[in-house]
This record gives C-alpha cells, structure tokens and sequence, in this order.
C-alpha cells in the first residue's frame, strides 16, 4: 500500500512525509530482525538459464514457473522468509533448491517443489537430489519440505506444512 494513500489527511511535517519510503511493505512486521536481515540480504542465486524465469511474483522476484510463483507469493502472503534457488553445498556439489526457509528458531528449511515428476528424466534428477540431501541431513518431514503438483490445487497442504513446520508469523 502506497505510503501517502495511508498518510492521507494526516497533518505530516513536509520533511518527514518526504523521509517516508513509497512502499509500506507490511510483511516486515511479520518478520524477527534476523528473519528481514536475511530475507533482504545478498545471497548466490541460480545463474543457470536466467531467461527461463519469466513469472514474476508479487514481491518482485522472477521465478521459472507458475507452481513456484503461486509458493513464493503463498510465503509472501503469510510473511514466511524464503529464499529462491539460493545456492547450497553439499558434498563439493552445489545445489539451488527451489526455495530455503529461514524459521524463527534459526533453522533453515530446504522446500523443493517438484512439479514435472511425470517426465522420466526430471524423475530420476529428483531422485538423485534427495538422496544427496539426505546423505547432507537434509530429512523429508524434519528440515526438508517436498510438495508436487497436486499439492497446490487446494491451498489446505499448503497451510497444513506451515502450521506443520510452525512457519506462521
């Protein structure tokens, strides 16, 4: 929401209302310190074929696909820290999982969606990577969260992991 659109017809110093940033980002208050700190820093992204992400989320970020723009906008919606195909070591191997989840606590939650489990190859290259999580600790239901399509028809999973994994802010 625009800042003047909620300042409006409030008496403001004209200094003040010109300090005021544009966008009231109402999410933030949802969010610890360390949780905004981490959300807005720096970190390495995917670099592989960035103009495959062509759908844009509702906080700005541009992602490869429809499922994994209606996730982003879902944890932008309930205030959730994430970070999109961040890079992640594991074994000397990097890895950019869909999204990291930074929770309240500290932990931080890999969330691999996988929406193409129908293809043979995309199949096998997700088998691959979970078993490389899990050697890394990376455990389904512990610290890595895995959804597939049919997860996202009812928003009721999706609210199901967050309250699971006490994401809610």
């Amino acid at each position: 929401m625009e800042i003047q659109e909620r300042c409006e017809g409030r008496s403001l110093h004209p200094i003040t209302r010109s300090r005021l940033p544009d966008v009231f980002e109402e999410e933030d208050y949802r969010l610890s310190p360390m949780q905004r700190e981490w959300l807005y820093g720096n970190y390495e992204q995917n670099p592989y074929k960035p103009e495959q992400k062509i759908y844009k989320t509702k906080s700005g970020i541009m992602v490869r696909s429809k499922s994994e723009r209606s996730l982003a906008d879902f944890f932008t919606e309930r205030g959730v820290a994430f970070r999109y195909e961040a890079k992640l070591a594991i074994n000397g191997k990097v890895y950019y999982p869909d999204f990291m989840i930074l929770c309240d606590d500290g932990r931080i939650l890999i969330w691999e969606h996988f929406g193409l489990m129908d293809k043979e190859e995309y199949f096998i290259s997700a088998c691959r990577k979970l078993e490389q999580y899990r050697r890394a600790g990376y455990v389904q239901h512990s610290n890595l969260i895995c959804t597939y399509e049919e997860d996202l028809r009812s928003g009721a999973v999706l609210e199901e992991i967050l309250l699971r994994y006490e994401l809610y802010s």
